[in-house]
């Protein structure tokens, strides 16, 4: 994996909690459409605070279960947290690199959301994440396409010079920021079947819509990154003068485009 350009700040465990609640119905749908059911065994890769993994958790039930790997010991155990808060005693979580931990039995399936397009070369990475499946099993993956963004639809000139700082940074900081754009290829170079697709865009604008958090809380984490002599800057601001700005002018916000895609190997 290349260097995360979002950092391991406290900052970027909260943004990630705050983009959980857009995606969670895009990826929902990606695991039942690629099969997820009751008693599997699953691993979730880059689990990050956890979100993925205690979806799953609720999909699997109590008679399955699933792993969540991560790179940074702070977000395992934001992970852990949250698992035993839930009371969800069918998810475990660990350093990806942790010896003690290693998994040698194989999962049902293996899930990944917005890891492929941080590897330096994504298509040893899917092979690798295919080595962990039973025969049978099932590689499902959820990617952002770096390159799209947000927009507003009337234009409101405030979101979307955020926006546009943003994906610059994300563009900048992201080692193959075309790889939700081309899954098909990656699947076949790894020498896996090629796998079904769909795409959605998040759509909102409404008082209460999430979009308003995420793009706050990825403005928030970027500029941390990139103005670090000045004071943090407060998510919560970001977010009223997005909201105030787009509601007064009755807009609608159009987020970046979600690729989801699997295959049973």
């Amino acid at each position: 994996m290349a260097d995360y350009y979002l950092g391991h700040s406290q900052l970027e465990l909260d943004r990630l909690m705050a983009q959980a609640v857009v995606l969670r119905p895009i990826t929902e749908r990606l695991l039942l459409k690629a099969g997820l059911r009751p008693g599997m065994r699953v691993l979730d890769l880059g689990c990050g605070a956890g979100d993925v993994s205690l979806l799953v958790a609720e999909r699997v039930g109590p008679s399955g279960f699933v792993v969540g790997i991560d790179i940074v010991e702070k977000a395992v155990n934001l992970a852990r947290r949250r698992a035993e808060e839930h009371g969800f005693e069918n998810a475990a979580f660990h350093l990806a690199d942790d010896p003690d931990c290693a998994e040698t039995e194989p999962f049902d399936l293996v899930i990944g959301r917005y890891v492929v397009h941080h590897q330096s070369d994504p298509v040893e990475f899917i092979r690798a994440a295919a080595a962990r499946l039973r025969p049978g099993g099932i590689l499902a993956f959820h990617e952002l396409d770096v390159g799209a963004g947000f927009a507003t639809l009337p234009a409101v000139p405030v979101f979307d010079a955020i926006a546009a700082e943003i994906v610059t940074k994300a563009k900048a900081g992201t080692a193959t920021p075309d790889a939700a754009c081309r899954l098909i290829s990656l699947f076949v170079a790894a020498g896996l079947p090629a796998p079904k697709l769909f795409c959605e865009r998040p759509v909102g604008g409404d008082f209460d819509s999430p979009l308003f958090r995420w793009c706050a809380a990825n403005f928030a984490a970027i500029r941390a990154l990139t103005h670090p002599e000045d004071a943090p800057l407060s998510a919560d601001a970001v977010e009223t003068t997005l909201r105030d700005a787009v509601t007064a002018v009755h807009g609608q916000i159009l987020g970046p485009d979600q690729c989801c895609a699997w295959t049973r190997v």
